[in-house]
C-alpha cells in the first residue's frame, strides 16, 4: 500500500476496488481506505492523495509549513503549524490538559472530541450546545433553535463565528480544537480603565493583563486577528459548540484535587471583589482544571452566541469577580456596545 502513496490519482481511486476487505470511511472532504491497518486518504472531490501529518513528541515544534500530529495514549490531536508542544510536568496529556505555545509564548489547551465521558464510558464527547443540570447532568441542545449562531439588527450588529460550519466540520475531522488557557490578555501588565483605551492586539500570555472593557464586536475582530491567515489553522472568538464542549471536557476529566467538589459546570465564580488583572493564575484558589483558567471566575466572557432576544443579541458566559453564585455554564444576554471592567473573551483556535 505504501507504494501507492507517491502514485497517481487513477491508481488511487482504483485502490478501494482493488484491495477486499478494506473499509472505506468519509473524513470531511476525503475518503479514508484502510487495509491492513495502514490508512490512504483520497479528496472526494479531486481524487489527490492526502500526505500523512507528520507526527511530533512533548517538546517539539509543528513545522512552519504544516499541521502536525501528536498522540497521547489512546489519543490524538492536531497541532498547529508552527506551535511546540509542552514538555512541562502536566502539560503534554490529552486527559490532562495539552498545552500548546506559539514564538510569542501565546498558550492555548486542546479540548478533544469524540473521546468517552469519564462518568459513562458508553457515551463520548461531543461536539454540541449543552445545558447542564443542577447535578451537572448535559442535554444536548444542538437542534434546538433557542442557540443560534447568527447575526441580529439592532442598530448595532452582534459578530458571529467567522465560519461556524467550517468550524463544526474541521473540529469534528481533527477530533478537537484548541481554547485559550486564560481570559484574553492585552499586550501590558496594566489593566484597561476603560472601555475608551485604545485596543491592543490580543495575547495569551499569563504575565499580560486581562483584556476588559471590551464590547462584543471589537472581542470578535481581536480574537480573529490574533493570527494572519493561513493554510492551516484559524482563530475566531470562542463560539456556543466551543464553550459547551470545553465545559463538558473540562468537567468530565476533571483534575483538581480535594473534596466536595462542584461539577465544573456548575463551579462558583471566586468572589475576589475586585478585578484580578492577571486572573486567578496567581491565587491559591484558583479556577483551574486541566490547564484552563477561568471559565467560571474573575470576568464574564463574550462568546459568538446569540441570543432570542433581539434587543440584546450578544451572549456572554461565566462567572465574575463580584459574585460567588454565577457558574462556568450560565448565559446572560447583552447588548453589542456593552463593555465594562468585568467583560473578557477568550479566543479559540481549530485546524484546517
Amino acid at each position: 500500500m505504501d507504494s501507492y502513496l507517491d502514485s497517481n490519482t487513477n491508481k488511487a481511486i482504483a485502490l478501494q476496488a482493488e484491495l477486499k476487505g478494506s473499509e472505506v470511511k468519509p473524513n470531511g472532504d476525503f475518503l479514508d481506505i484502510t487495509y491492513k491497518e495502514k490508512t490512504l486518504s483520497i479528496n472526494a472531490t479531486t481524487g489527490a492523495i492526502k500526505q500523512p501529518l507528520p507526527v511530533i513528541t512533548a517538546g517539539q515544534k509543528a513545522p512552519a509549513t504544516s499541521n502536525a500530529q501528536y498522540k497521547s495514549g489512546n489519543y490524538t490531536a492536531v497541532i498547529p503549524a508552527g506551535f511546540k508542544v509542552s514538555n512541562q510536568p502536566g502539560e503534554s496529556s490529552i486527559e490532562t490538559g495539552l498545552v500548546i505555545k506559539d514564538d510569542a509564548g501565546n498558550e492555548f489547551v486542546w479540548i478533544p472530541v469524540g473521546i468517552p465521558r469519564k462518568s459513562d464510558s458508553s457515551k463520548t464527547i461531543e461536539l454540541s450546545r449543552y445545558t447542564f443540570g443542577s447535578n451537572g447532568t448535559p442535554t444536548n441542545q444542538d437542534s434546538n433553535s433557542y442557540f443560534e449562531e447568527e447575526p441580529r439588527e439592532t442598530g448595532t450588529n452582534n459578530a458571529v463565528a467567522k465560519n461556524i460550519n467550517e468550524f463544526i466540520s474541521k473540529t469534528n475531522v481533527a477530533g478537537g480544537f484548541w481554547i485559550g488557557r486564560y481570559e484574553a490578555r492585552t499586550t501590558s501588565s496594566t489593566a484597561r480603565s476603560s472601555s475608551s483605551d485604545p485596543l491592543t492586539a490580543v495575547t495569551e500570555k499569563p504575565e499580560y493583563s486581562v483584556y476588559n472593557y471590551i464590547k462584543q464586536t471589537d472581542a470578535s475582530a481581536k480574537a480573529i486577528a490574533m493570527y494572519d491567515e493561513n493554510d492551516y489553522f484559524q482563530s475566531d472568538l470562542i463560539n456556543s459548540y466551543a464553550w459547551d464542549t470545553a465545559t463538558l471536557f473540562l468537567q468530565e476529566y476533571d483534575n483538581r484535587t480535594g473534596s466536595n467538589l462542584t461539577k465544573y459546570s456548575w463551579q462558583n465564580s471566586i468572589n475576589t471583589g475586585s478585578l484580578l488583572a492577571t486572573g486567578t493564575v496567581s491565587e491559591t484558589n484558583k479556577d483551574k482544571i486541566c490547564n484552563v483558567y477561568d471559565m467560571a471566575s474573575n470576568c464574564y466572557e463574550w462568546t459568538t452566541e446569540t441570543s432570542s432576544d433581539s434587543n440584546y443579541p450578544c451572549v456572554r458566559r461565566g462567572g465574575y469577580y463580584y459574585r460567588s453564585f454565577y457558574y462556568t455554564s450560565s448565559r446572560y444576554y447583552d447588548s453589542p456596545t456593552s463593555a465594562y471592567d468585568s467583560y473578557s473573551f477568550r479566543p479559540v483556535l481549530y485546524v484546517k
